[in-house]
């Protein structure tokens, strides 16, 4: 009778410690490279794509994760086209005074690895000139959250 009852207390501890070594689920942060690199004509669609990138251990995992694109502009110089304001980063979907097109905010899982494609639609009323392709990702975590702004210089040419 003891010699059972001390063998499902092993059997019991090797299955708590089993269930304690488990890995924690897996969260991932998508950001985006603003692949349209090429110039651009009113009309046209442009097709980003977020991918997936897991977090460190150590990381504050992700609860809650939007991304957004949007263009702005016109710009008449790369001068002007640097220090542009006029957009509202930080935030989904983009907006701001020069912004003339945006995608609305997309929810993404951040316990999945896929990769997104969001597209955006060009205005045909677009002028030729310099815009910026703006995409952010905003974050909620349990303690904290935050947001990246990625812009891109994208060239619009006459239809």
């Amino acid at each position: 009778m003891v010699r059972l009852s001390m063998r499902r207390l092993v059997v019991a501890l090797l299955m708590s410690v089993s269930v304690s070594c488990a890995a924690p689920p897996r969260s991932f942060t998508y950001s985006t490279a603003l692949a349209p690199t090429t110039d651009h004509r009113p009309g046209e669609r442009l097709a980003i794509t977020w991918r997936a990138t897991p977090l460190a251990i150590e990381a504050e995992p992700s609860t809650h994760e939007q991304i957004c694109v949007g263009v702005a502009g016109p710009y008449a110089n790369e001068e002007e086209q640097k220090r542009a304001g006029g957009i509202a980063t930080g935030a989904c979907p983009v907006s701001g005074d020069r912004v003339v097109v945006a995608s609305t905010a997309r929810d993404v899982d951040v316990s999945r690895s896929d990769l997104i494609s969001q597209e955006l639609t060009l205005p045909g009323s677009l002028l030729p000139g310099l815009y910026n392709l703006v995409a952010v990702r905003v974050t909620t975590a349990y303690r904290s959250g935050g947001s990246n702004t990625t812009t891109m210089s994208i060239r619009i040419l006459a239809p």
